[in-house]
């Protein structure tokens, strides 16, 4: 992961889902060492970019994700897949910096929850 903070801005803003805004370098790796330390590992990472545009200095990177975390307490590994948006920043030597990173998931957590209290076969579930 060290030589992917290289594409940082170090004034990274960074949203991700169910959680509050993170601002900055250093708040972002922070935030990463903190999941690393609760245990939870990415065990399968990739993206697909479906769409790019540029306006100015700005590029605009949109696409999917699949993933899977391990550890932390699971007990079964977790599958998750998305969608994602970066806006980079070219910079004056042509190269690009991560200016803003944002994603959620495709699977709503509330209703996955609904499907693991459904009633069993042969059982009456609650009415509301």
């Amino acid at each position: 992961m060290s030589g992917l903070w290289a594409y940082y801005a170090d004034d990274i803003i960074s949203l991700p889902s169910y959680e509050p805004a993170v601002r900055g370098l250093d708040a972002v790796k922070a935030s990463y060492e903190k999941m690393k330390e609760s245990g939870m590992k990415m065990t399968k990472f990739a993206l697909t970019v479906t769409d790019v545009m540029q306006s100015g200095d700005f590029v605009v990177e949109v696409g999917t994700y699949t993933l899977t975390m391990e550890g932390g307490g699971m007990e079964m590994p977790w599958d998750d897949h998305g969608k994602y948006m970066n806006l980079w920043e070219v910079q004056d030597d042509g190269s690009m910096k991560l200016k803003v990173e944002t994603w959620n998931s495709d699977v709503n957590p509330w209703q996955e929850m609904q499907k693991m209290q459904a009633p069993e076969a042969g059982h009456e579930g609650h009415q509301h």
